[in-house]
């Protein structure tokens, strides 16, 4: 059972729900520590403020001390006087994430300021995008119980990493990858046709499926005469798809051309691929003739992409 949160106040009060949050854990009889990095600041709905101040941890007044070295998560914890077993943590940061974590407590990371898979990386138990998620609660009790659903719905059960995102594949028993390829192939192949490619006179098309909806998007190479601002299909592909769901995830990836060899996605092109896909994404290079079909795996094109980290 969860008797503790702790927080950063300052970012907890600014972010969506935020305030709502910490007035219903309140309200709920939940124990809630936050630290500040301002001087002086209000207490607000916490029981316990830690904030910045001059020398050693002190009690400034009741519900208020005053830190003049790092503040952290678990010194929140320990100015409570709480057990890390019964704590969760709200997180900001992929440094938040870890300091709670190594001192045994639930994280429960909001990506506002930093992405879903970063916090992931980090060892958050529980990943939202607005403290919102948590809904409404009356006491300790369906406050745990709201995080058990949450566990189960927003944080990294049923999710896969694609490239830089993590997402929820397709469930829909009717969706078949198998069929999706089949329409991918026949979409780029057909856009192949609209390429506009005057200077290269190499046409390509190409299609993605999208791996959160199943959905099939196309894209065809268009050149331009200083070269440079020439886009590839498969980005292109990929533009269209992001302009329609967002952030995506490729679980599939066609390559239409009339070239022998079958042409593959260029290094500019693998690259931004590795953004949206897995090592097992499947690559498909085919001829608009049909004669020709060759099957890669992403990783084997580019097994060592660059990662931002």
């Amino acid at each position: 059972m969860v008797r503790w949160v702790v927080c950063s106040y300052d970012e907890a009060s600014k972010v969506e729900g935020g305030p709502f949050l910490l007035h219903e854990l309140r309200q709920a009889a939940v124990t809630v520590g936050g630290y500040s990095g301002q001087r002086d600041v209000e207490r607000g709905d916490c029981t316990l403020l830690v904030r910045r101040g001059e020398g050693p941890l002190v009690q400034v007044k009741e519900g208020m001390f005053s830190c003049g070295g790092t503040m952290s998560l678990p010194l929140v914890l320990s100015a409570l006087g709480g057990d890390a077993g019964e704590a969760l943590a709200i997180a900001f940061t992929p440094q938040e994430v870890s300091e709670a974590k190594s001192a045994g407590m639930k994280v429960l990371a909001v990506a506002s300021q930093t992405d879903a898979v970063t916090l992931a990386d980090s060892g958050a138990d529980i990943i939202v995008d607005s403290l919102l998620a948590l809904g409404r609660f009356h006491d300790a009790g369906s406050f745990e119980a709201q995080l058990l659903k949450l566990e189960d719905t927003e944080g990294q059960s049923g999710t896969v990493r694609y490239g830089r995102n993590l997402l929820r594949p397709v469930s829909s028993p009717l969706f078949s990858l198998e069929r999706a390829i089949t329409l991918a192939i026949e979409m780029a192949t057909n856009v192949w046709k609209n390429a506009y490619a005057p200077y290269s006179r190499f046409k390509v098309g190409a299609a993605v499926v999208s791996a959160a909806t199943g959905r099939v998007y196309s894209g065809c190479n268009v050149e331009n005469g200083s070269y440079g601002a020439t886009i590839c299909a498969e980005r292109n592909a990929i533009l269209h798809a992001i302009a329609v769901e967002g952030v995506i995830g490729i679980e599939a990836l066609v390559v239409a051309s009339k070239g022998n060899p079958l042409a593959p996605p260029c290094a500019q092109c693998l690259q931004v691929i590795s953004e949206f896909a897995r090592p097992e994404t499947q690559v498909h290079l085919v001829s608009v003739d049909g004669k020709s079909h060759k099957v890669y795996q992403f990783g084997q094109l580019l097994p060592h992409p660059f990662v931002l980290e």
